[in-house]
């Protein structure tokens, strides 16, 4: 995608390969929650999956963890590894042996804040213990570093929030070891990336965007039998969309699953944008799961005009139908789009059907700062076309570093600070904001972990159904399905203000997220 797909800023038609003002591909970084990451998720991968077929899941506990998943308990909950003491808590890890899969049989353990755990029986003792000393911690993520030249954002632009927390003493006394390995944005690339962060021995694996990139992984981590915490994707469900999540066991998410999304879109859709309704959407295993889901909803609750006018893509970023799909929408009376692709794929359709002199309302799932620092005055609560303002779902806050009215500006605040004294020659932007959240959601859940923390700890946090907040995301929420932490999120529209939008200077553009629904489960 990053060679062949083209990207279109007012009328003009941009490769992705070349400067095109300041453009970013869709959470091209983003870790932890949103979620960018139990990492946050972003807005897909850029590549038809199918191509590059991963290896299949193996069965186990439901899983997929990403930074967005860690709860907020804060340092007071420590627990213990293997034989270890257990400040604040009870318990303890009998050491009856059992190798690399278990066979260790294991107490509950209470921390000080009340919440009980059982250790899972994952790793040997020794295994366990991987990647953490009394003084350090190894953390590794793939990402799409590849593209990051070319959106102004570099690797050490989204490492600011560990030099801060390694300049303050780390997590419990151990400074945080975090590398990063090119993805690509591509499957074929995650599978490289995966398996270098495996080969460093790392606690655990981190995943950046990719709707293509993280489920691959997935099953690698599934296989290989590493911890693997990652952003949104798909839940697994096969046929896609349909039926319940798929089983896992060492994978975990606090970010929402693309089906659940597409349930939530549908509502949205429904309470605030008219009808006839259509759409756009990525026809690819790991995409077309919430696909099912906003169309299901759809038709169930009076919006089945979306039926007849949906229309395929091969990937995130494929624009190759996009004026014979407006074409199409146009002629049948659609007032609103859902467009289900990447953060680059929706500013391409929005300039093209602006140039077909069609302008919808339209619902996405990319809710980045692309979107609106690229073609907001066309989409936003002031267009000039009638057409109701752009609908997004994210676990982040808006980001929006000149308001500081909105209740998490002390969260912002905060970043912005670290970012002026760490990394002056980079503007901070959503990208940047969500990755934060998300690393702090996974210091948080370290510091619950405790002093003698290993894998077999971190697995049993989640397996048995930890819930918590790490203000100000959305709280993760372990206990409906202990792999699939992420059931809330806020819903935002394209907003016009008086100012320019920070990250994106070079477009012009006087519109932002303004956060309409926050933290919730329904939208209708």
């Amino acid at each position: 995608m990053a060679q062949t797909a083209k990207a279109q800023r007012n009328g003009v038609s941009c490769h992705m390969s070349q400067d095109c003002g300041r453009r970013r591909a869709p959470r091209v970084l983003s870790v932890a929650v949103g979620a960018c990451l139990f990492l946050a998720a972003c807005g897909g991968g850029g590549q038809a999956n199918r191509s590059h077929p991963s290896p299949s899941p193996s069965a186990g506990d439901i899983g997929a963890a990403s930074p967005d998943a860690s709860a907020s308990a804060g340092p007071g909950g420590a627990v213990a590894g293997p034989g270890g003491s257990h400040p604040g808590g009870t318990g303890g890890h009998p050491t009856s042996g059992g190798g690399g899969g278990g066979g260790t049989t294991h107490a509950p353990v209470t921390t000080s804040s009340g919440f009980t755990y059982t250790p899972a029986s994952l790793y040997s003792d020794a295994d366990a213990k991987q990647g953490i000393t009394a003084s350090q911690i190894s953390i590794c993520m793939h990402a799409a570093l590849t593209l990051g030249p070319a959106f102004n954002e570099r690797q050490q632009d989204i490492t600011v929030y560990w030099q801060k927390l390694n300049a303050g003493g780390g997590v419990l006394g151990r400074q945080v070891n975090f590398t990063m390995q090119d993805d690509a944005y591509t499957a074929q690339g995650a599978q490289q990336a995966a398996t270098n962060c495996q080969n460093a021995n790392p606690f655990f694996v981190m995943g950046g965007i990719g709707f293509d990139q993280d489920p691959v992984v997935r099953s690698i981590a599934e296989q290989n039998k590493f911890l693997y915490l990652y952003t949104m994707a798909d839940d697994g469900s096969n046929p896609p969309g349909q039926g319940a999540p798929a089983k896992y066991t060492y994978s975990y998410t606090g970010a929402p699953s693309i089906e659940q999304t597409g349930t939530w879109l549908a509502q949205a859709t429904l309470k605030n944008d008219p009808g006839p309704y259509g759409a756009v959407y990525v026809q690819d295993a790991n995409w077309v799961g919430g696909w099912k889901t906003y169309q299901k909803y759809m038709d169930d609750h009076g919006g089945g005009s979306v039926d007849g006018n949906a229309y395929t893509m091969n990937a995130g970023g494929d624009t190759s139908t996009f004026s014979a799909d407006i074409t199409k929408l146009q002629a049948a009376g659609v007032q609103t789009v859902l467009l289900w692709m990447n953060a680059l794929g929706a500013d391409a359709f929005v300039a093209q059907a602006n140039q077909q002199g069609y302008n919808p309302s339209y619902v996405t799932l990319d809710g980045f700062d692309l979107v609106t620092g690229t073609v907001g005055e066309k989409v936003d609560d002031k267009n000039s076309f009638g057409s109701k303002p752009m609908l997004a779902a994210w676990i982040t806050p808006a980001f929006d570093p000149n308001n500081p009215n909105v209740p998490w500006w002390s969260a912002e605040k905060e970043m912005l600070d670290a970012y002026t004294k760490y990394d002056s020659g980079h503007v901070p932007d959503d990208i940047d904001w969500q990755a934060w959240l998300a690393f702090k959601q996974v210091t948080d859940m370290l510091n619950v972990c405790g002093a003698n923390c290993d894998r077999n700890d971190i697995a049993g946090i989640l397996n048995s159904g930890w819930s918590e907040t790490t203000a100000p995301l959305c709280s993760v929420d372990f206990s409906k399905n202990h792999h699939f932490g992420g059931q809330y999120a806020n819903l935002w529209k394209a907003h016009r203000v008086g100012y320019v939008s920070a990250d994106y200077p070079n477009a012009s553009q006087h519109t932002v997220w303004q956060q309409l629904t926050t933290c919730a489960n329904r939208f209708n």
